[in-house]
Formats: C-alpha cells, sequence, structure tokens
C-alpha cells in the first residue's frame, strides 16, 4: 500500500531551509523567518533559488541550496504555500 505524501508546510518544513546568515542577510528586504512575508514573495524567493547564475543564497553564505531543497520549495509553492 502506498503511502500518500504529507502537504509540505512552512513551519515544518520551509522555515528550518532558511539559515540564521540567510535571515539576516535579507533582512530589511524580507523576513525569510516570517510565513506571510515568504509567502508573498514565494515565486520571487523560487526564481532566485532556480537562477544557475546568481542563486540565492550565495556561495559565501552557504549556498546555493541543493536540487532536493529547491523542489521541496517548489513544491510547497505549488501545494499552496500553506502555513
Amino acid at each position: 500500500m502506498a503511502r500518500k505524501n504529507r502537504a509540505v508546510s512552512f513551519k515544518l518544513h520551509i522555515a528550518p531551509l532558511f539559515s540564521d546568515t540567510d535571515v539576516k542577510h535579507m533582512s530589511g528586504m524580507i523576513d525569510l523567518s516570517n510565513y506571510a512575508d515568504v509567502r508573498d514573495s514565494a515565486d520571487s524567493i523560487l526564481s532566485r533559488l532556480r537562477d544557475e547564475k546568481n542563486p540565492m543564497p550565495p556561495a559565501e553564505t552557504g549556498g546555493p541550496w541543493p536540487d532536493e531543497w529547491i523542489a521541496l520549495f517548489a513544491r510547497w509553492v505549488a501545494e499552496g504555500k500553506k502555513p
């Protein structure tokens, strides 16, 4: 019997992907620790995560994210950006 995947949530799955450095770096532009801010900027964030020429976060701050993290973020967006 196949299991159904649980829905991706901000609190459980997405927020932990952002490091303290990410949150500090983006302070003043977007609060990556705040669900509403990330929800409202999700398409822009996803675009930056997928940008191979100028990825977010930059290598000097621990980036870019691995493909599975980007896929998880994209799935969260596709599923409706649940809290």
